[in-house]
Formats: structure tokens, sequence, C-alpha cells
């Protein structure tokens, strides 16, 4: 053997042991990999978009929240090796089991992670009921149905005296089903997205406001308005889209205390930050030219006077003609209400019937307000929102009253009106957010990931609230089933494949080309 040979052979030698130990290291390394994560259930968000994770929104809105004076327990009722089973499949959709459990772990695994306040802990719904009720009290333990789908996000309230001394605790809580972190298309009952991030941020930012700093919303009855006879209680009843239950929802998720008021007969309270919401009112309203002795009128006049109070309105096609109510918003804020249903023959049209409108920003809109409610239109890359049997609306620009959504060119019987919502100031240097359609703000369409409908609204509130309690800009992200769908089983059998018979094939097949090559 020459010495070229023997260099060869050398060379030829090492280069095989080095493939070799190569390979052996990297199935090795998948071995262990694979036996720490299944031991301490790791879980790694490689979706596109984060879909389980904190994004960087998320994390600039919890960094106002004041982490020295709260301390936020989210508690899941079962333990945690349960909450980390996963889902068999993003199709499949069953109160029965803990299908979806797993993505709202791990992201308030991630949250408390980030958060020295935040913690994550687990109640076992069995043995520990006097834990829940303890936390939520006995009426409202009574009153609600717990399950292992239940999350409870609590935060310790202390009361304490001049020289510092706790005197008083309270819980400030949150309950809410599985169902309230996702949202879905209910022809199919299969999931359409995540909306976890938007769940848990402003829970803990509602949970965090002090019940005597907390914003009200004070829904007006009385006059037939779709309020309902709900159980006005904390408990989530996402799938119920009735009436105005969404927009309270809505507001009591950005951290408001709801309350109904009728005002022939209750005046409002003396609330710092508060807004009067007038939810598709079927008969009108008093005034000093209908009774001598109840005036609605004066008292909603006063409380939009008062500053940091707002109005959100909303007038349904159908309803009779209210020209008190209707004569106070002319005067004040120089909007006028269209009679006709609005109808679109042309490409504007998202149903059948022509009723249902998408319409866009009006980009002519010149005041702060506006074009603060026009940037919710932006996120998300969502440049519609959807009104549904909706009246048109006239603004007066000379009573800083501007039009945020413009009704489609192909809309019939508009009476002349060119706007579908408005956004207009009060004297008081609130807001009042008037539309022709109380259906924008049905569950349906705040849950819809395709409209803007919700970023509208809350950009809105956050207009209406003196602190950042609301979550702009926290859109729902999209869960696309690209994923193979198999058995735990499987999924080790692949592993096995990829990281150990497939490369100790091709070690072999390499070895044999070598053997060959060095005899030919």
């Amino acid at each position: 053997m020459d010495i070229q040979t023997k260099r060869k052979f050398k060379f030829g030698s090492l280069a095989v042991a080095l493939t070799a130990a190569v390979i052996a290291v990297i199935v090795v390394l998948n071995v262990i990999i694979y036996s720490l994560a299944v031991r301490y259930n790791w879980f790694f968000d490689m979706t596109p978009d984060s879909i389980y994770s904190l994004s960087d929104k998320g994390k600039s809105f919890l960094d106002e929240i004041d982490g020295s004076e709260n301390k936020v327990t989210i508690y899941f009722l079962a333990d945690e090796e349960q909450m980390t089973v996963g889902a068999t499949s993003a199709d499949y959709y069953g109160n029965n089991t803990l299908w979806g459990m797993k993505p709202i772990h791990e992201l308030a695994k991630d949250i408390a992670e980030k958060y020295d306040f935040i913690s994550v802990e687990y109640i076992n719904l069995t043995n520990q009921p006097n834990l829940i009720r303890r936390i939520v009290g006995s009426d409202y333990y009574n009153s609600v149905t717990f399950s292992r789908l239940s999350i409870i996000i609590d935060n310790v309230i202390e009361y304490k005296d001049q020289s510092g001394t706790v005197y008083d605790t309270k819980h400030n809580f949150k309950v809410y089903s599985r169902d309230a972190f996702y949202t879905f298309d209910y022809s199919t009952t299969s999931v359409d997205a995540f909306r976890g991030e938007y769940r848990f941020c402003s829970a803990i930012a509602s949970v965090t406001v002090r019940e005597e700093n907390a914003p009200v919303a004070y829904f007006i009855s009385g006059h037939g308005e779709e309020i309902g006879e709900y159980v006005w209680t904390e408990e989530d009843k996402s799938n119920n889209y009735g009436g105005a239950q969404s927009i309270w929802q809505l507001f009591r998720d950005c951290g408001y205390i709801i309350r109904r008021i009728n005002l022939a007969y209750e005046d409002f309270g003396k609330d710092k930050n508060a807004v009067a919401v007038i939810y598709s009112p079927k008969t009108d309203f008093i005034d000093k030219t209908t009774s001598q002795n109840f005036d609605e009128i004066a008292k909603l006049s006063a409380f939009l006077s008062e500053k940091d109070h707002s109005l959100y309105l909303c007038l349904d096609y159908g309803t009779q003609k209210l020209p008190v109510l209707e004569g106070f918003v002319s005067d004040s804020f120089g909007v006028e209400f269209g009679s006709a249903k609005l109808t679109d023959s042309g490409a504007n049209s998202v149903s059948v019937d022509g009723f249902a409108i998408s319409a866009g920003f009006n980009d002519s809109s010149s005041g702060n307000s506006g074009k603060i409610l026009g940037a919710a239109f932006g996120e998300a890359e969502k440049s519609k929102a959807i009104f549904n049997i909706a009246r048109s609306l006239k603004a007066d620009a000379a009573k800083s009253s501007e039009i945020i959504c413009t009704v489609p060119e192909s809309v019939e019987n508009n009476d002349g009106g060119n706007g579908l919502l408005c956004v207009s100031q009060t004297t008081g240097g609130g807001i009042a957010l008037i539309s022709g359609a109380s259906n924008f703000t049905t569950g349906y369409y705040l849950d819809s990931f395709i409209y803007s409908n919700r970023n509208i609204m809350l950009s809105a509130i956050d207009e209406m609230t003196a602190e950042s309690l609301v979550p702009v800009g926290l859109p729902f992200k999209l869960i696309k089933n690209e994923g193979l769908d198999i058995t735990h089983k499987q999924a080790l059998v692949w592993t096995i494949i990829l990281t150990g018979v497939l490369p100790t094939v091709f070690a072999v097949a390499g070895l044999a080309v070598y053997i060959r090559r060095r005899h030919s």
C-alpha cells in the first residue's frame, strides 16, 4: 500500500467515524430533549404568529399595570398535568373534554413568567370547593356552575390605614369559560381564532381596578331597550348573543361596572368616569314638553356636561320616530337619523337580502376622535366594519360631529344621509358615538376576525375611559389547521424514524459507497 493510498484510507475512515459520531450525538440529543419535554411538559409555540404567546402589544399593555399594589392569580380548576393534555384536532369541539385548555394554560404560564405580580395556581374542583367559594363568595358560587373548563382570574386588593396596616381585603375577580378564549364558526363548530391574549389582558386590567375608581356604564332602561332580564353577574355567557348582552360584556371586559338605570325614577351617580348607553329604545324619552313631573332629557344633558362622561347610542330601523330623543341628538351633536332601511345591491352587500353592509372608514374625517377610531380599521389588516338593518346618518360638522363610516355608493334608500357611524364631542369633553344599527355591536360581529367592529368599539371605549384599561390593538389570532392530526404514539414512531432510522440508513449507505469505492 503506497503513501497516497494510506492517506486516502486514513482520511476516509476519519470521515466515516465523524459522520457516525455526529449522527449518534443528534440521536442522543433528540432522545434526551424528547424525554425532558414529556417529563416536564415543555411547550414550544412554533405557530407562525406566536398564537399562544404574549405579543409585544400585550407586554406594552400589561407594563402599564402597577405590579406593586396588585397580586393577580390565574386559577385553573384541574391539576396542572390535566391542563397539558392539549387537543386532538383543531376542528373538534366538545363540552365534556379538556380540548382547548392547553393553549390557555400555556399562555397563562407565559404571562406569569414575565410578570412577578401574576401567578398561576390550580384548584381541585372536587376536593377544594371551599377555596373557590372563598374567592368568589357564596352567592356567586351558588349561582354559577363551575367545571374544569372554568378559569378564575383574581386579584386580592388590600385596604390600608394611614399607618400602612391592612384593615380589609377584597377579591376582585372574573370567571370565564374556555369558550371565551376562542371564536368559532357556529355553522361547523370549528375554531376560527384564539383570543386568549385579549381575554387575559382585559381581565387582568379590570381586576386591578378598585371598585371606587372603576368607570361605570349606565344602560338606560324604561323605553323597551333590549337589555333583557339577564343575570347581570360576571359569568361569561358567550353563546347567547341576544340584545345588549355583548356590548355590556365588552364594557365589562374593559373594567367598567355595569348598572341599569331608569331615568324617569332614578338619577345618575356622581361617578368620575362614566358612559350612558342607549341601546335601541322603542319608545321616546320624556322631557319638559311631554311631562311636568319627569325630564329624562334634562338628566341626560346634565350627565353629558360633566367631565369624562360619554354616550353610546344606537337607533334601529323599524323603531318609530322618537322626536324627543332624536331632537336632543340633533341639537346637541348635529346628527340626524334617516328613516329608511338601507339595502345594498353592490359588492358591499354581505347577505342575500342586501341588508348587511360592509363599510370603510371615511378618509375625510378630520377630528382627533375620528382619526383614532379610523386607526382601528388598520388593526390586523381589517379595513371594513359591518352594519345590518341600518339607518343612515347625517352629521353637522359645525357641531364637531363627523362621519366615521361612510355609506357605500351602491346603497339604496339612504334618505340623503351618507354616514353609518358618527362621533361627536359632548359639552363635558367626552365623546358621543352614534350608530344607526344596534347589530353593529352584536356578539356575532364583535367576535368576527374579518371585520373591525370590535377594534372600533375598543378604540371608542378607550377614548371614553380616563385610565388605560382597554386592550386596544390585540386582535384575535387566526388559527390555521395546517398541522398533522396524529396520535401521541404515531408522533413517537415518526420521531424515531426521522431521528434514528433515517440517519442510520444514510450512514449505512455512505459506508457501503465508501467500501465499494475503496475496493474498486
